[in-house]
């Protein structure tokens, strides 16, 4: 599955493109080995696969870790528009206030972010 996503996304942005971005890179030679191993998993012996396991769990929590960063990156991303918008009004508000002499209140003249 993460494979195919790969190759959507390289063929969306182009290859050239998606492999001049280090974490898409990084991610397409994880999940290429990852898939590499299970496909030699399948045909080893028990012992060899019990060895190998643990590269094979730490390639696919990888994976799952550039998910939820991607996730709190977007969010961070649109919690600061949001801040950014809001405090744009603020702004224009006190303008207002002040071009008809209406001083704030002082509690919120120490209040500058």
């Amino acid at each position: 599955v993460f494979m195919v996503e790969l190759n959507i996304t390289m063929v969306a942005l182009k290859p050239l493109i998606f492999f001049r971005q280090f974490f898409y890179l990084l991610d397409y030679i994880i999940v290429a080995v990852s898939l590499a191993l299970e496909l030699t998993f399948h045909f080893l012996s028990e012992d060899v696969v019990a060895s190998l396991v643990g590269i094979l769990v730490i390639a696919r929590i990888w994976r799952f870790v550039r998910i939820g960063h991607g996730l709190i990156e977007v969010a961070t991303e649109i919690s600061h528009t949001k801040y950014q918008s809001l405090l744009s009004y603020a702004e224009e508000l006190e303008d207002v206030l002040h071009k008809h002499s209406i001083d704030l209140p002082d509690s919120l003249r120490l209040m500058k972010f």
